[in-house]
């Protein structure tokens, strides 16, 4: 199954990219937030993305994109807070599942969601590659 560019970075690729940057944030300490705004951020979003990469970037925003949908309508139907923490919880696993089976670690992962929404060529060739 094939979504467009924006119907599978919008919510599904965003979201886990905003849960990967907390998980980091939350994992690096209270002084992670400066530094990730240092020079070594500018540096992490100038990381070349090889075409391979790419693919493999796609393969995985695809496949959270399925999961993501997934996991909202069994959101919808939880009953209490308990329950919607351990779908939630249930289904960020799945996609960092997802993204390691698509040959990337989470990392790498991250690495290409930030230079895909900082870098106007990285988003280029994923728009491109995305339309084929």
């Amino acid at each position: 199954m094939r979504f467009s560019t924006f119907t599978v970075l919008a919510p599904g690729v965003m979201a886990l990219g905003l849960a990967l940057s907390s998980s980091a944030a939350l994992a690096a300490g209270p002084d992670a937030g400066s530094a990730a705004q240092g020079p070594g951020a500018q540096q992490q979003a100038a990381t070349p993305v090889s075409d391979a990469e790419i693919d493999q970037f796609i393969t995985a925003a695809n496949e959270i994109q399925v999961l993501h949908q997934d996991a909202q309508a069994k959101l919808s139907s939880a009953t209490d807070e308990t329950e919607a923490a351990e779908l939630r919880q249930e289904a960020e696993q799945e996609m960092h599942a997802a993204i390691e089976e698509s040959g990337l670690t989470l990392q790498r992962y991250q690495e290409i969601f930030v230079a895909y929404q900082s870098d106007p060529q990285v988003n280029e060739k994923v728009t491109r590659k995305m339309d084929q």
